[in-house]
């Protein structure tokens, strides 16, 4: 639960309105539904976009991890919109700890370089 409250207290400290409406394409604005999203996606390790970015795109995520267990980056698939995105979730988030395992034997300090 002190998670949860961390990533509300964050969010609403860098959007304290949430977002403006964007006038071209509707998206998430509300600073408690950005929380609430950022929580699954850090629970699941899964992210999944609709048309949020561009029109007529859809996209799944998931984290990469440094050794140490840091976020890195993340993996992403962009496909159509009108792709199950749900159905690549799976081999996105396997892909993704491939490279978080491939990662941690290289044994790279955090922002450190490969030696």
């Amino acid at each position: 639960m002190k998670r949860k409250a961390s990533t509300a207290r964050k969010t609403q400290k860098i959007l304290p309105d949430g977002l403006q409406p964007s006038s071209v394409w509707p998206t998430t604005i509300d600073g408690r539904a950005i929380a609430e999203t950022v929580r699954q996606v850090r629970e699941n390790h899964i992210a999944f976009s609709l048309e949020e970015m561009t029109i007529g795109a859809a996209s799944v995520a998931a984290p990469i991890f440094g050794a140490a267990g840091e976020f890195v980056a993340s993996l992403a698939v962009v496909v159509r919109s009108t792709t199950n995105v749900r159905a690549l979730a799976a081999a996105v988030r396997t892909a993704a700890l491939g490279v978080t395992r491939q990662l941690a034997q290289l044994h790279v300090p955090p922002g450190g370089k490969v030696s």
